[in-house]
């Protein structure tokens, strides 16, 4: 095919520009190939690829632009380079601990940053899951903390993802079954609901009744796991009664987070 288009690529290194169309074994073979494998691909469109020397450091805008973007690249490849070393010899399980701890120091700096925290989201006084839901049984576990950070089996969250047509309470038939609604005022679980609140009153020493205190404080209070955690055993709450929404759903892996007030 006779060429079309003509394009130039400029360089300051002729060792760049001979290694670039010379596919021989050695350093930079990979490189190499792929760029002629490119340059043949081109070629095939009609379009004529030629390399030309330019002098360095003689205010040549293009080549200036290229030797910043090199420099900058081998800052980059510096700074992987001196984190690789950083965590040469650890474990996985030791790595994925540290970006975690990582990555909640920035969400806890972000928080106090945040101007208007008046949002549906409490931030967590502690980030381990509490001794009493690591021990419990893993339905249990699973339902609490879906429940704590907002996507438990309740009807106002799986209509919002499209999992159910009606926010109704499926036990009582409330018009809205929220989290709430199953921990304070749900008909089916009234006796259930008073033991937990009393309990609740003593192990926290709570003053207000459920009428007052929000959810994300009964979920961010460590006092209150275990009362939780037992009202859970105690009842159906977080589980769908009379249809699987998705199998599996019950005891589905959620990673621990702040408490959710929102949908409460």
């Amino acid at each position: 095919m006779v060429p079309t288009l003509k394009v130039t690529v400029f360089s300051d290194s002729t060792t760049a520009i001979q290694r670039a169309q010379n596919t021989q074994p050695g350093r930079g073979q990979a490189m190499a190939i792929e760029n002629v494998k490119l340059h043949n691909r081109l070629a095939g469109m009609g379009i004529q690829v030629v390399y030309r020397w330019v002098p360095s450091h003689e205010g040549v805008e293009g080549n200036e632009k290229a030797d910043e973007e090199a420099k900058a690249g081998a800052l980059e490849q510096g700074r992987v380079k001196a984190i690789a070393e950083r965590y040469k010899g650890m474990s996985l399980a030791n790595i994925q601990r540290r970006v975690t701890e990582a990555k909640w120091t920035e969400t806890e700096a972000w928080w106090k940053a945040k101007p208007n925290k008046k949002a549906v989201y409490r931030m967590n006084r502690k980030r381990k899951m509490a001794a009493e839901a690591s021990a419990a049984r893993k339905s249990i576990a699973s339902r609490y903390l879906q429940l704590k950070v907002g996507h438990g089996l309740t009807a106002v969250y799986l209509e919002r993802i499209k999992k159910k047509e009606s926010q109704e309470c499926w036990w009582c038939q409330h018009k809205k079954q929220t989290r709430d609604h199953l921990f304070k005022w749900c008909k089916k679980w009234k006796r259930q609901q008073d033991v937990l609140w009393e309990k609740l009153k003593v192990k926290c020493k709570w003053k207000e009744g459920r009428t007052k205190v929000p959810m994300s404080q009964v979920f961010d209070t460590d006092e209150a796991v275990k009362p939780v955690l037992e009202f859970l055993a105690d009842t159906d709450m977080g589980r769908v009664t009379g249809e699987r929404v998705r199998e599996g759903d019950d005891d589905a892996e959620v990673e621990e987070g702040g408490s959710s007030s929102g949908d409460e």
